[in-house]
C-alpha cells in the first residue's frame, strides 16, 4: 500500500508537471497570437489576417499626385487645392536645384540668361545635348546645341567654309582695308550703294544682291544663302476658279525653271475633254464631248468646220 506521505509527493509532482505544461502550452498560444508583418497601409488581425487600415496606393504617388478611391479602388490622382490657403507640401524630397511649388519639385530659375547653345536646369546654364527645334536636314550640323552651316561636299585644298560656302583663301593675307573673296584681295566698300559693305555682300557690283535680299528667278543669289532662285515656295493655279479640285486638276507650287522663269510646279489645269472616263476640263462631268456631244466607240463626235463667209459685189457678206 501507498503510504499518505508518498501520496502527497506524488500529488505536489503531477501539480508541478501541470503547472509547466499550461505554462508552456500558454507560449504557443501567445506565439500564434503575435501579428504577422503586412505591406503598407495594412494590418494583421486573427480573424481575418492582413486588412487595410488606411488608404494607400501601389506604386505610390508622385509629388504633385495624393491617393484616393476611385471606382472602388486607390488610385493616384493629381492634387486639387480647394478651398485650403496653405501650399501643398511635396511628398517626395525635391533635388538640389529644385523648390517645392504646391505639391510639385520645379528647377529653380537661372539669374541671368543662358546663351546660345545652353539651357536652364535647376538654377544653373547647362549645355544643351540636342538643337531645338532640330536643323534642317540638309547643310547643317548641331553643334553644342546651335545649329550650324557646313559645307557639302567638304572644301577642297585651299579652301575654307564660310556659312556654308567653300571660300579660297587669300595668301599672303590681305591688308588693312581689304578683305579676302575667293582667293583675291577687295577693297572693302559699298561700291553698288546697296548699304552692305563688301565683305558681307555677296556681290558688290549688283544692288539687287545683298544678305537677306528678296529672292526672285534671274538666275542670280539674290539674299547671298549659297543658293539660285530657291524663291519661297507659294501655292499656284493658272486655272479658273471653279475648276480647282475637279477631276485631276489641282495647285502647284511657285518655283523657277533652269532658264530663270518662274513657272507654277506641279500643278495640274484644265485640258480638252476626251473620251477616257476622266474629268479632263475640271468641269465637275466625264466624258462630256465639247459642243454636246457623247462619246461613241472611245471618241468624241467630230464637230463640223464653221462655212466660211462669202463677200458680195457691194462688200456685204453671206452665209
Amino acid at each position: 500500500m501507498v503510504s499518505s506521505s508518498m501520496r502527497i509527493a506524488i500529488t505536489s509532482i503531477s501539480l508541478f508537471l501541470m503547472a509547466i505544461a499550461t505554462i508552456h502550452c500558454g507560449n504557443n498560444l501567445d506565439q500564434q497570437k503575435r501579428p504577422y508583418t503586412c505591406g503598407p497601409g495594412y494590418e494583421y488581425t486573427a480573424s481575418q489576417g492582413c486588412v487595410k487600415t488606411e488608404l494607400f496606393c501601389d506604386p505610390a504617388c508622385l509629388t504633385d499626385e495624393i491617393c484616393k478611391v476611385v471606382d472602388g479602388k486607390p488610385k493616384c490622382e493629381l492634387r486639387v487645392e480647394e478651398g485650403n490657403k496653405q501650399p501643398i507640401e511635396c511628398t517626395i524630397a525635391c533635388q538640389e536645384g529644385e523648390i517645392c511649388d504646391n505639391g510639385k519639385c520645379i528647377s529653380l530659375p537661372c539669374k541671368e540668361t543662358c546663351k546660345d547653345g545652353f539651357i536652364c536646369s535647376r538654377g544653373q546654364c547647362v549645355l544643351r545635348e540636342e538643337c531645338i527645334p532640330p536643323c534642317p536636314q540638309f547643310g547643317y550640323v548641331c553643334d553644342e546645341g546651335v545649329c550650324q552651316k557646313i559645307c557639302v561636299p567638304a572644301c577642297g585644298d585651299g579652301e575654307r567654309c564660310n556659312e556654308g560656302i567653300c571660300e579660297k583663301i587669300c595668301n599672303p593675307d590681305c591688308g588693312t582695308g581689304f578683305f579676302c573673296r575667293e582667293g583675291t584681295c577687295v577693297k572693302l566698300e559699298d561700291s553698288d550703294g546697296d548699304k552692305y559693305p563688301a565683305d558681307r555682300d555677296c556681290n558688290d557690283k549688283d544692288k539687287t544682291i545683298y544678305p537677306g535680299a528678296p529672292e526672285v528667278c534671274d538666275q542670280k543669289d539674290n539674299d547671298c544663302d549659297g543658293r539660285v532662285d530657291n524663291i519661297e515656295q507659294n501655292p499656284c493655279y493658272s486655272g479658273s476658279s471653279g475648276s480647282l479640285g475637279n477631276g485631276s486638276c489641282k495647285a502647284g507650287v511657285t518655283s523657277c525653271d533652269s532658264d530663270g522663269k518662274e513657272f507654277c510646279k506641279g500643278e495640274v489645269a484644265p485640258t480638252t475633254e476626251t473620251c477616257n472616263g476622266q474629268d479632263d476640263d475640271c468641269d465637275g462631268v466625264i466624258d462630256n464631248c465639247p459642243g454636246g456631244g457623247t462619246c461613241t466607240n472611245g471618241k468624241c463626235p467630230v464637230q463640223p468646220e464653221p462655212t466660211p463667209e462669202k463677200t458680195t459685189a457691194d462688200g456685204g457678206t453671206t452665209d
